[in-house]
């Protein structure tokens, strides 16, 4: 697990929709390389946007922008816990604010964001 040695900014994300998955902790081999990862919830949302119409074809192009937001867990009981309490709220599209650093662009080319488990307010649940 990655060690913030200085934090000097964050940004926010807010999620209004999405799906959630857990990812045990286990091993992968990628390239010839033994990578261990741990316990995580991805929380996967997506923006869908129309370009402006291409003269030549009259068409507008269409385009997905997707974010997996990665919250690290300690086991997948923690996991399981973390989907039981944002499945509800993406479902009904209630704003969740989630903070974190940049996004990186990962080898399978998908963009990923580590974020802390974000503080639900009461009128969240």
């Amino acid at each position: 697990m990655a060690l913030i040695i200085q934090k000097q900014f964050s940004l926010n994300y807010e999620v209004i929709g999405g799906i959630c998955r857990i990812t045990k902790a286990g091993t992968a081999v990628f390239n010839g390389q033994s990578i261990n990862y741990g316990n995580s919830v991805r929380v996967v949302t997506t923006n869908i946007i129309d370009s402006d119409i291409d003269p030549e074809t009259g068409v507008a192009n269409t385009r997905q922008e997707v974010l997996n937001l990665k919250i690290l867990c300690q086991t997948p009981q923690e996991a399981g816990q973390i989907v039981n309490t944002l499945k509800p709220l993406l479902a009904k599209g209630e704003p969740i604010y989630f903070s974190g650093g940049l996004p990186s662009r990962k080898q399978d080319g998908s963009i990923e964001v580590v974020v802390e488990m974000p503080k639900l307010t009461k009128a969240s649940k």
